[in-house]
């Protein structure tokens, strides 16, 4: 038993959103308590009366009428749809101007990561291409996948960076494939979060469309508070966090390392 919330993730919110539907659903309101239906309406006489416009907030949405609605100050990241996606790049670009770089963050319970990424030399943005994550992959399997990005004849990486958190994982990977693999470096959580933000917000970071996972991910992931204060995000982001591992190493726009996908403290 619950309510809505800022945080469109989860078992609660799937089984309530109809998107699983091998659970009964139950749901009533404070006007179907006679204990307090007299002072709940009272309470919506009120604010009709004297704050009518606190019914357009995403607070009122919540608690009174228990819907499913995302403030848009609680999210983590400044991703701005009309800003941060692209359908085509813009054809007076050279096509040969282009560079790829591959990111790559593994795991086991959660989701290895691939991002590829691309930037122009006469573009000042950075384009995030294509993503693809899941979970449970052997070193092996990972190896391959990353194979088959090199092995794009249009959008071959021409470096892949790498998470170092499992060392051991990845130099066995680089003996096996010749891959050339370059760690990450890391910086911390809020430095990582704030020099993104500044990028999404000066339209530095362009993301595809067709990225569809992540761009859902962006608009849905806020922060996890005690209180008043911020602690850390909700939930994990896993395709996001590998994203800006690449540019590090490639060129002056603002980048960051793969920490975010290792801060969930639910």
């Amino acid at each position: 038993m619950g309510t809505s919330s800022n945080y469109t993730r989860g078992l609660f919110y799937d089984i309530t959103t109809g998107v699983r539907r091998d659970w009964s659903v139950h749901s009533w309101t404070a006007h179907d308590n006679p204990y307090v239906a007299k002072q709940w309406q009272e309470e919506l006489d009120e604010i009709d009366k004297d704050r009518p416009l606190f019914k357009e907030t995403p607070l009122f949405k919540q608690w009174y009428l228990n819907q499913w609605v995302v403030d848009t100050d609680k999210l983590v990241y400044k991703y701005n749809p009309d800003k941060n996606s692209f359908a085509n790049v813009s054809k007076t670009l050279n096509p040969n101007g282009w560079t790829y770089v591959l990111g790559v963050d593994t795991g086991w319970e959660d989701d290895n990561a691939f991002v590829l990424g691309a930037f122009h030399e006469n573009d000042p943005a950075f384009y995030i291409v294509k993503t693809y994550n899941k979970p449970h992959m052997t070193f092996d399997q990972v190896t391959a996948k990353i194979q088959e990005f090199m092995n794009d004849k249009d959008m071959a990486p021409a470096k892949v960076i790498i998470d170092g958190a499992n060392k051991q994982g990845v130099e066995s990977m680089r003996q096996r494939s010749a891959i050339p693999f370059e760690y990450a470096d890391k910086i911390g959580k809020v430095d990582f979060i704030e020099m993104l933000n500044a990028d999404l917000v000066q339209a530095k970071i362009r993301i595809n469309v067709c990225c569809t996972g992540l761009i859902n991910e962006l608009m849905g992931l806020v922060w996890k508070t005690d209180g008043d204060k911020i602690v850390v995000p909700k939930k994990n982001i896993h395709r996001f966090q590998t994203t800006y591992v690449m540019p590090f190493s490639m060129r002056g726009v603002t980048v960051f390392t793969i920490s975010l996908g290792r801060l969930n403290q639910n």
